[in-house]
């Protein structure tokens, strides 16, 4: 499993990774109850330069993760910028009504 996060979070941090190769990272590693993955969104969604598909993306792996966790760390909520909020949201929302 470790191996996997840290070929995830490579892709997520290589300049040189296309968008569609870091989207498909975003989303894989939100499978992951790690640490490692955790933190690694959650620079990826607080940076500047990721665009809107993958903030949207992060959005959602973070409440992946979170919800394996039973957990809502409003704290770090609170910082994300507003289309991560609302994927996370919006996640949470769709996990809830489809149980």
């Amino acid at each position: 499993m470790s191996d996997t996060v840290d070929l995830l979070i490579k892709i997520l941090f290589d300049k040189s990774a296309r968008e569609d190769e870091k989207h498909d990272a975003v989303m894989d590693i939100g499978q992951f109850n790690d640490d490692r993955a955790l933190n690694a969104l959650v620079l990826i969604a607080n940076d500047p330069s990721s665009n809107q598909t993958i903030l949207d993306a992060c959005g959602e792996s973070i409440a992946q993760i979170w919800m394996k966790r039973n957990q809502f760390d409003i704290e770090s909520y609170n910082k994300f910028p507003p289309i991560v909020q609302q994927a996370i949201r919006m996640y949470i929302k769709n996990q809830k009504t489809s149980i």
